[in-house]
């Protein structure tokens, strides 16, 4: 992740950090000053490949992780949950507010992305990724909470 972490320092990002290989990476510069097209470019140069840029800002990644409509429900458990981010968020892009599967799979849409809850794995689920592209027609990416819980620590440890 040197690399990764390498092409974000030469955009101008500083105390960059990544998260292990999950290709997330945070970091601090002026408001206004970075834009997603901008990244892919850099990346798609660095790896030849196009890759969706997702970009938030502090604030807004602690609005999306509050909006969790599972916390407050003891019955769900958090090694069970992911969080679909979509592009361009919009509340009229989803099929419905609340999709459920028979086999207990459930994704609620709250600030502009999915809480996807998945207790037989998220390898088993019909509610992934490539489904809710196809849904609303916009790019997404999936992550664990383990991973949005600490990708949100280390936004706050910056600022701290």
């Amino acid at each position: 992740m040197a690399e990764l972490r390498k092409i974000f320092e030469d955009l101008g990002g500083g105390s960059v950090e990544s998260y292990l290989q999950s290709g997330n990476v945070v970091f601090e510069i002026s408001p206004n000053a970075l834009k997603p097209a901008l990244i892919s470019n850099a990346l798609k140069e660095a790896t030849g490949h196009e890759i969706t840029v997702f970009l938030y800002t502090k604030t807004a990644f602690e609005n999306v992780v509050r909006a969790n409509p599972f916390t407050d429900e003891s019955q769900y458990d958090s090694k069970w949950l992911h969080l679909t981010f979509l592009t361009k968020p919009k509340t009229n892009s989803r099929p419905e507010g609340h999709l459920t599967q028979e086999n207990g799979d459930e994704a609620r849409f709250a600030a502009g992305h999915y809480f996807v809850y998945c207790p037989n794995g998220y390898g088993r689920t019909k509610l992934n990724n490539q489904f809710l592209e196809r849904q609303t027609g916009l790019p997404a990416t999936t992550r664990n909470w383990k991973t949005v819980s600490t990708l949100l620590q280390m936004l706050r440890d910056q600022t701290a």
